[in-house]
């Protein structure tokens, strides 16, 4: 099995104002939910890494209608996003880059070939952008990715032979501008052309609600659809083992036939 598992990371805002005094405003209470928020997506960076079951996973990181929200809190979550992906652009181990190092390391102490991994930081966005600094960053842990990985094969390692796992990033995404831009491209089928062509097996959202929000309209026609109550801050790799538990083991996917 190779599964291609979707997050809607939700709750974070919710879970900031539960864990502040009353008192706290919106956007402190914004930023410590964000802040807890990264921290619970660097443990499901490496769980989707340790996982055999699971060869793809794709991050909602921030919506294009996200930059609707309080100018404060959109700089803040944009600084997470630069430090996600590695501000210190000198440390080839910095952000994400440096998730997939520690993982890698794990699974060779534990005695297991460690799977190679690929980043890719998706935008489809036809209102606003990603600031140029940003989208350089993105490029660089990218690099910083496979730099890693060619630094520890040519220090003898040897990787699984299992397909190259690929962690998908959407950064100042939209579902709506993911599809027109496919649609008026050129070359080979429109879903090709997406900022995600494969379908997604399973969708994991927190928080509590029971929509997409615009997340992958396409890859999510035939998807298993798993609503969590926990904010995601809540969320451990218990949860996330538990929901591709029930997936495989109570799951008939027959894809209308």
């Amino acid at each position: 099995m190779a599964l291609h598992v979707g997050i809607i990371p939700d709750g974070n805002r919710r879970f900031g104002a539960l864990e502040l005094d009353p008192g706290a405003s919106k956007l402190e209470a914004a930023r410590a939910g964000n802040r807890a928020g990264l921290s619970a997506l660097a443990e499901a960076v490496g769980w989707f890494l340790a996982d055999p079951r699971l060869r793809e996973l794709t991050i909602y990181g921030f919506s294009e209608e996200n930059w609707n929200r309080d100018p404060a809190e959109v700089e803040h979550i944009m600084e997470l996003v630069d430090a996600l992906l590695g501000v210190e652009a000198e440390s080839v181990y910095g952000g994400v880059a440096g998730w997939i190092r520690a993982t890698t390391q794990s699974e060779i102490d534990a005695g297991r070939e460690p799977p190679r991994a690929e980043l890719r930081v998706v935008e489809r966005s036809q209102s606003r952008g990603l600031p140029e600094h940003t989208r350089a960053l993105a490029r660089k842990a990218e690099e910083n990715i496979r730099a890693c990985q060619k630094e520890a094969e040519d220090a003898g390692v040897v990787f699984s032979d299992s397909p190259t796992k690929v962690l998908n990033l959407l950064l100042s995404y939209g579902g709506g501008s993911d599809v027109e831009l496919a649609c008026a491209g050129s070359g080979g089928p429109a879903v090709s052309r997406m900022g995600v062509p494969r379908p997604l097996d399973l969708l994991i959202r927190s928080g509590g609600e029971r929509r997409l929000s615009g997340f992958l309209p396409v890859q999510t026609m035939y998807a298993e659809l798993f609503f969590l109550d926990a904010l995601w801050p809540e969320i451990g790799t218990e949860d996330l083992n538990a929901v591709v538990d029930e997936f495989e083991n109570r799951r008939n996917r027959r894809f209308g036939r």
